[in-house]
């Protein structure tokens, strides 16, 4: 127990730890139960699929619409450059390309 104290408290170690506590943080923001959004979701019917698909360890998870909104907005965006002649073009730094672009 000494030893996992003594490194839990170090800079770098701090500094994972508030890492993961702020992504944490914000998974839990982007996320809501199933009772909350069957009274509030535009889209009532893919609640019934996701949980139709649960596994027993309930790993999927329930977004807002405002949240899938957000994300399906982001993937349109990439995939806008996602074009060969861009590809072509930046070859390996495709990545860093379109993501000054968006």
């Amino acid at each position: 127990m000494k030893k996992v104290n003594s490194t839990l408290f170090k800079t770098n170690k701090q500094t994972e730890l508030t890492t993961a506590i702020n992504k944490l943080q914000l998974l839990n923001n982007l996320t809501e139960t199933q009772s909350a959004l069957l009274e509030q979701s535009t889209s009532k019917e893919t609640l019934n699929f996701t949980e139709s698909k649960q596994n027993l360890n309930k790993g999927l998870t329930h977004i807002t619409d405002a949240c899938f909104n957000f994300f399906e907005h982001i993937t349109r965006n990439i995939k806008s450059h996602e074009i060969y002649a861009n590809l072509c073009e930046h070859k390996e730094n495709s990545f860093l390309h379109i993501k000054n672009e968006i």
